[in-house]
């Protein structure tokens, strides 16, 4: 009997996989954050209790403060647009490595509400704070522990009250807070191993003294729903910024290809006929915005037919779409085609990223992946999701 109970763990367990602390359930989650009254936000103090909290996985589970029985807590606040927690991802993953078999659990949360933060406040990524940006990067850079979403209400993370992310706390046995603050004392890459953390997180283990138990942390800050000064300003930045549509004859987009600016180029081609060219337009458009203050530039070239110049314009107008926009004068599509990039087949819409004296860098005929797009951007040699020294 004993090793026909054993048969039938087993089996489950190579069918199902592994087996993950928490709550099913959670893949049925729909994210509705709303813009709330401003609360008093306090980050919580040494020896007091953790406070408790029932939030959704980005693997699809419900996470309460039961689900981590180790002796040892480490709860961290990340995000995914900030280079500061983007440096600590890759740490944090390298840490719980070393420490999940040494009756430690880690948690990460995101504070953020995805209302409140500018797309130009994600220049340093290729994400937003949204709870299905959550999944892609668990996913990317594949996270070894859960990552919580906090974005509908924030009321966790205002029981916590971090001041930047990222931020850690660190429970003992009767989860009472040990520790809080950075995790080593370098934000920039392969500055450093989260020193701070394992230190501290030593010593709660070993029953031990921590000999500073607060420490500022460098980083990004908490965008609580509350605060749309940031939003507000963007917006008007926007809209007081002028809609115009230049002519340009082939060999003038010639030298925009050629590219003598030092910067790389995203060139989107496009046209009013086109049905998946206005569809991604928008996106286009985010993604000047998210990339405005980053060494990039941005560029819309649109193939309508001369007459048609009006009409091109009207739809920029309706979308506001400030920045530089071309109207290609050369009607020869085959002529624009071997002038562009000879491998082109036409299609459109057609996206390039050109680098400095006109190297293609990437491509995509046809209808663009944003996270792509914006992915080849941050990892341009000379852009980078980090901060430099």
């Amino acid at each position: 009997m004993i090793y026909r109970s054993w048969s039938y763990i087993l089996f489950f367990t190579l069918a199902f996989g592994f087996i993950r602390c928490g709550n099913p359930s959670g893949e049925n989650f729909v994210p509705a954050p709303e813009v709330r009254t401003k609360g008093d936000i306090e980050p919580l103090a040494i020896g007091a209790p953790a406070p408790d909290f029932r939030l959704p996985g980005e693997d699809g589970v419900w996470y309460s403060l039961n689900d981590f029985d180790k002796k040892v807590l480490v709860v961290a606040f990340l995000s995914n647009h900030c280079p500061y927690s983007q440096v600590y991802e890759e740490r944090l993953i390298e840490f719980y490595d070393t420490y999940q078999n040494q009756d430690v659990d880690l948690v990460a949360i995101s504070p953020n509400s995805p209302l409140a933060v500018p797309d130009d406040a994600m220049g340093y990524s290729d994400l937003d704070d949204t709870y299905e940006s959550m999944k892609i990067r668990a996913q990317d850079r594949q996270f070894n522990f859960p990552y919580l979403y906090d974005g509908d209400q924030q009321l966790v993370s205002m029981a916590f009250g971090p001041p930047v992310t990222p931020t850690v706390y660190i429970f003992d046995e009767d989860r009472n807070l040990q520790y809080r603050g950075r995790i080593d004392y370098s934000p920039f890459k392969d500055g450093a191993n989260a020193e701070d953390l394992r230190l501290s997180v030593d010593a709660v283990l070993r029953g031990g003294e921590i000999i500073r138990r607060e420490r500022d942390s460098q980083g990004c800050e908490i965008y609580w729903s509350w605060k749309q000064e940031g939003m507000d300003a963007l917006a008007l930045a926007w809209e007081e910024s002028p809609v115009r549509l230049q002519k340009i004859d082939l060999d003038s987009l010639k030298t925009v290809l050629v590219n003598f600016s030092g910067k790389p180029r995203v060139i989107n081609f496009w046209a009013t006929w086109c049905g998946p060219c206005k569809q991604e337009f928008p996106e286009f458009l985010r993604m000047r915005r998210m990339y405005r203050h980053r060494p990039v530039e941005f560029i819309s070239v649109c193939l309508d037919e001369t007459k048609d110049y009006d009409k091109a314009l009207a739809f920029l107008q309706q979308l506001h779409a400030p920045g530089t926009n071309y109207f290609l004068t050369e009607e020869d599509k085959e002529e624009i085609r071997e002038k562009v990039y000879d491998e082109w087949d036409g299609t459109l819409p057609f996206t390039m990223i050109v680098e400095p004296f006109g190297i293609p860098y990437q491509i995509w005929s046809g209808p663009f992946d944003p996270v792509a797009v914006r992915k080849a951007i941050v990892e341009y040699r000379l852009l980078g999701r980090f901060l430099t020294y």
